[in-house]
């Protein structure tokens, strides 16, 4: 089993005043500048998930099973369903893109959670995955309970150099949404569900930072 949970969420790409001085918006209430921070979140998200990589210095929490114990056999469904796969007793892999660290590693002993040094690996950092590997001479703890959920990796996701085109397109995709923001039917061009990138030409500008089967 893994768990992939993101504990500490990114600051906002685009404050409230700039989405605001964008919209042409000059009034200010408190329904609307909660609506208009909803909004920006919202296409945050999509942006994200449509380009396949965070773009804020978001952290994340990956909790699975002991070192080398998922074999061949379950390589296709661990890359697939949880974007994690240790592929030998001294290597762990993390598809996703992009992180910039690996924060810590631990692992559980006697029901706690016990930080490993870092002076036993050492991470690969590349576009869409990051190896964590032994250093020479090391080796991963022989002590590992054994039970479910035993190895945590803590990491922070890298903000892409050009993450400005992103935002662009986030302001394009608001601006969309506050325009049609009445049309809330199911099928509505308002409705944050059926809202996309596509419809605010956000999608192009995505394109730059796409980063393609993750």
């Amino acid at each position: 089993m893994a768990i992939l949970e993101r504990t500490v969420e990114g600051g906002d790409l685009i404050s409230l005043a700039t989405i605001k001085e964008h919209l042409k918006v000059t009034t200010t209430t408190a329904d609307n500048d909660t609506l208009l921070t909803a909004m920006v979140l919202a296409a945050t998200l999509q942006a994200e998930s449509y380009c396949g990589r965070d773009l804020r210095n978001s952290q994340y929490k990956l909790t699975t099973t002991g070192f080398g114990d998922v074999g061949l056999n379950d390589f296709v469904q661990r890359i697939s369903a949880f974007n994690f796969q240790p592929i030998s007793e001294s290597t762990l892999k993390i598809r996703r893109a992009t992180i910039a660290t690996i924060d810590t590693v631990r692992h559980l002993v006697a029901g706690s959670l016990v930080t490993i040094s870092a002076d036993v690996f050492y991470a690969t950092p590349r576009l869409a995955l990051t190896y964590i590997l032994l250093k020479t001479g090391q080796s991963w703890p022989t002590n590992t309970d054994d039970v479910e959920d035993n190895v945590v990796i803590d990491f922070t996701m890298k903000i892409p150099s050009n993450v400005n085109i992103a935002k662009e397109g986030i302001k394009r995709h608001v601006a969309l949404m506050y325009e049609d923001r009445g049309d809330c039917e199911p099928d509505g061009v308002g409705h944050l569900s059926n809202r996309t990138s596509k419809q605010s030409g956000a999608e192009g500008l995505y394109s730059a930072l796409l980063i393609p089967g993750v």
